[in-house]
């Protein structure tokens, strides 16, 4: 990695200092029985930025120290002999130090393969003095500055082992949604019970922007090299704001009055069996959500899963999942709900791939708005080439819905839930390992109940990791 660079206006004692020290380190290098016996005496510096990395290299540590720290005397902005030195100090132990002169070559470099490298030197130390999480955020910013795809790659390939060896995981999430029915407001105002007619104006959906934030928060245990344990604190948010239409139709409404957020604690195990093959998973998780700002409802769920490779192109899962929902709005309204899921994953031949989930509910609740049965089946293409330059699934969902007992009307009521929706992921706008992503979902539910019957079409934005 030559980078020739000069040290013009260097006071006269300073430069002979700097090529006395040259020339002490390259004689150290020439003493050391490994090193060529030839080595000169006296090099100029892109001979002696080459003599350090080979030493480096090799590792003859200490002379390729001496050098390195040479050069920085003639130069302290030289970015290739920092980027030895980060090196050199790691392998010797010296993580911080490494650490500071990968870092400082970063902030110097000024090309593509010497930030590359600097980013790289720079999150091999902090991984080796177990600083494994900011490791990865400086191995993100190698894949950023990587000149190549080869080059390239090598970050992905360090991010995923030192993510794989972090016992702390942190994942965030941000988007924006314009949607035309931020409410989940029905396609009536109009409510007939018993013959009677009722009319509410402010029943109507509202259009609007609604941003979302999220972070979940995990520390992993290994128990034994198949078994660990995972706890995790989740944190999501949602804020609304409404348009000049929602504003003219219902002047009393606020975008505050839908928002929500949801805190949520975990503990899990997980243990694998035939060598990854199979995924055994048990997890306990309690949480409270607000709506409007105001606590809605305490929630308690205990889940088992399996997830299974039946092949090296196809994996499925089961999950069952038992909550305890209490309503802090309405007692009533308390529930319990036993959910069985399933999920098939298959790699097409010529590329894409197809997800199937087939779930099945039962909710108990003294209340007849809530208490039901149903079933939910959705589908996920993801196709083999790019849409305008972008990674697409198309996905389609249906969802029955049976409740237990008549409510505003003489028989139980009966929905049916549609969902289409079309998810692209422009992975060539990569920065630092995130990407975009775009979702438009169209959704409608049809209900024996007025009330219930609702349609909305939105656009999500958001951005996602790339690997």
């Amino acid at each position: 990695m030559p980078h020739p660079r000069g040290a013009p206006g260097a006071r006269p004692w300073r430069t002979f200092l700097a090529a006395a020290l040259l020339a002490g380190a390259v004689a150290l290098a020439a003493a050391v029985p490994a090193a060529p016996a030839s080595a000169e005496t006296r090099l100029d510096p892109p001979s002696a930025r080459a003599l350090a990395i080979r030493l480096a290299r090799d590792g003859q540590l200490l002379a390729a120290r001496a050098i390195a720290l040479a050069l920085l005397e003639r130069d302290p902005g030289d970015v290739t002999a920092l980027i030895v030195l980060s090196r050199v100090e790691r392998d010797l132990g010296a993580h911080r130090a490494a650490a500071a002169a990968g870092r400082r070559a970063f902030r110097l470099a000024g090309n593509g393969q010497d930030r590359f490298a600097a980013a790289l030197a720079t999150a091999q130390a902090l991984s080796s003095d177990g600083r494994r999480t900011e490791a990865q955020l400086w191995l993100r910013r190698a894949a950023h500055a990587a000149p190549d795809e080869q080059a390239r790659r090598i970050a992905i390939r360090d991010f995923r082992y030192v993510r794989a060896r972090n016992p702390l995981s942190v994942q965030l999430s941000f988007g924006l949604t314009p949607s035309d029915n931020v409410n989940g407001g029905p396609t009536s105002t109009t409510l007939v019970i018993g013959g009677f007619e009722f009319v509410n104006p402010d029943a109507v959906p509202l259009p609007g922007v609604i941003a979302s934030a999220g972070a979940d928060l995990g520390y992993t245990l290994d128990i034994s090299p198949a078994t660990a344990l995972r706890a995790g604190l989740a944190l999501s948010a949602t804020a609304v704001a409404l348009g000049p239409e929602a504003r003219r139709k219902v002047p009393s409404a606020r975008g505050s009055d839908y928002g929500d957020s949801e805190v949520a604690v975990s503990l899990g195990l997980s243990h694998s069996l035939s060598g990854g093959r199979l995924r055994l998973g048990l997890q306990a998780e309690a949480g409270r959500e607000w709506s409007g700002g105001v606590p809605f409802m305490d929630a308690a769920r205990l889940s088992a899963s399996a997830d299974l490779a039946l092949g090296p192109a196809t994996r499925a899962g089961v999950r069952v999942e038992v909550e305890r929902q209490d309503r802090l709005d309405h007692a009533l309204r308390s529930a319990d709900v036993l959910t069985f899921g399933s999920r098939l994953v298959h790699a097409l031949p010529r590329g894409g791939a197809l997800e199937v989930d087939l779930a099945f509910g039962r909710t108990d609740s003294r209340s007849a708005a809530i208490a039901q049965r149903s079933v939910r089946l959705g589908l996920g293409w993801t196709l083999a080439q790019p849409v305008a330059g972008a990674e697409t699934t198309l996905i389609t969902r249906l969802e029955l819905r049976d409740y237990d007992r008549p409510l505003f009307a003489a028989d139980p009521r009966e929905d049916i839930g549609t969902d289409l929706g079309i998810r692209m992921v422009f992975r060539e706008l990569d920065v630092m390992g995130f990407v975009p992503r775009v979702q438009i979902d169209a959704r409608r539910n049809r209900s024996s109940v007025a009330l219930y019957d609702t349609r909305s079409l939105s656009l999500h934005l958001g951005i996602q990791s790339s690997f």
